[in-house]
């Protein structure tokens, strides 16, 4: 696999390094300033050299021209002169997939990207050997603070592949400090967006560190962290001429509470909905309600359903009524099916059957508040 990774690397590689020449002639060099020398000029590198065996200069020079037979010693008195010199490391890293020492060309590769900001190729070379299966090459040289994984983990579209081919890398970063939480959330949002939801799920784990239960954030305590896998309302139900304004609120004794507010406007459903990590089996839904003055028809329901397919309604709760503003308990059970995937959706909805258009035609008047909801794995 490794050998196959570095061939494959090395092709596209040594594609940079053949058009020098070219580049040269149309003076389009994007990431390298020194053009082959001519003939003579390699003569009076060498003679430079002898005179002057410190010039740093003639030694980087001969060590980057293609046609010169001393390239090989060039290019190790040139390191030693010059170590941090991306020209000379992007050579060296070529030259190490010349020799199939993957470890060495990624070591080369990681420093000229994190190091430098605009260096494209190497940033996309690194991305197509995250690709190929050198992950844990990549993974040796993570540290809290490294600028290198997010570059390469941007290019992996354009290297033909996707944030779910590099789940460990990112794993491993998020546990070094190398990458950002919210880079992270943001790459779930991108994996979701592409049907990748369970690959999308285990980063959102991962991203907490911890076991989660089912329903995230079910006491509406935290903040909801858009495009993971917490609660998202609707994009018109933070507007102040929604049909259903979805807030969270604080409660005496109680912290967050989910805040919604019917304006008596046409409503968007669902009013708010999570994606959850259920696999199927028989589950209980349960939780805590308050209502005041609540008139809606039809009336407001819990509802799940599948992510696979035409996303079948599994589910739908009775309707919440008002309770005179005292707070009430409520717990229904249910079962997922098997064909319905592992991943499903819990949507506040209304507990019309009809389809979604006509749902969006109810409307009421009202307030009511939930908390502490939890969803929970009964005996089968």
């Amino acid at each position: 696999m490794a050998l196959g990774a570095a061939a494959a690397f090395f092709a596209a590689w040594l594609a940079v390094k053949v058009n020098l020449d070219r580049a040269c002639v149309i003076g389009d060099t994007p990431y390298l300033d020194l053009c082959t020398p001519a003939p003579d000029r390699t003569a009076q590198l060498r003679t430079r050299i002898a005179a002057n065996p410190g010039d740093t200069a003639a030694y980087v020079e001969l060590a980057l021209s293609p046609r010169s037979a001393q390239q090989a010693r060039a290019l190790s008195a040139a390191v030693l002169l010059a170590p941090s010199d991306p020209r000379l490391q992007k050579l060296e890293a070529a030259r190490a997939l010349e020799r199939n020492d993957v470890n060495a060309a990624v070591a080369m590769l990681v420093k000229i990207v994190e190091n430098h900001v605009q260096e494209e190729p190497a940033t996309l070379a690194l991305a197509k050997l995250l690709l190929s299966g050198q992950s844990p090459a990549l993974e040796a040289h993570l540290q809290a603070g490294a600028q290198w994984p997010q570059r390469v983990l941007g290019r992996l579209s354009q290297a033909g592949g996707s944030i779910s081919s590099a789940l460990p890398l990112v794993s491993r970063a998020l546990a070094a400090g190398a990458l950002d939480p919210a880079a992270v959330t943001a790459y779930i949002a991108r994996m979701k967006d592409e049907g990748a939801l369970t690959d999308a799920h285990t980063l959102w784990v991962t991203l907490h560190g911890r076991t989660l239960p089912l329903l995230y954030n079910g006491g509406f305590d935290q903040p909801f962290v858009m495009g993971g896998f917490d609660w998202e309302p609707h994009a018109q139900a933070q507007r102040g001429r929604a049909g259903a304004v979805v807030d969270r609120s604080g409660a005496e004794g109680r912290g967050g509470v989910l805040d919604i507010r019917l304006t008596g406007r046409p409503i968007a459903l669902p009013m708010i909905s999570q994606l959850i990590m259920a696999g199927d089996g028989p589950l209980r839904l349960q939780g805590e309600y308050r209502a005041m003055q609540m008139r809606m028809d039809p009336g407001i329901a819990w509802v799940v359903r599948c992510t696979t397919g035409p996303g079948q309604v599994i589910f739908r709760s009775t309707g919440f009524t008002d309770t005179g503003n005292a707070w009430k308990t409520f717990e229904h059970d249910f079962e997922v099916p098997p064909e319905c995937g592992n991943i499903v959706r819990l949507e506040l909805g209304t507990i019309a059957t009809a389809s979604p258009a006509a749902a969006e035609l109810a409307s009421g008047r009202g307030r009511i508040w939930f908390d502490n909801l939890a969803l929970l794995r009964r005996p089968r």
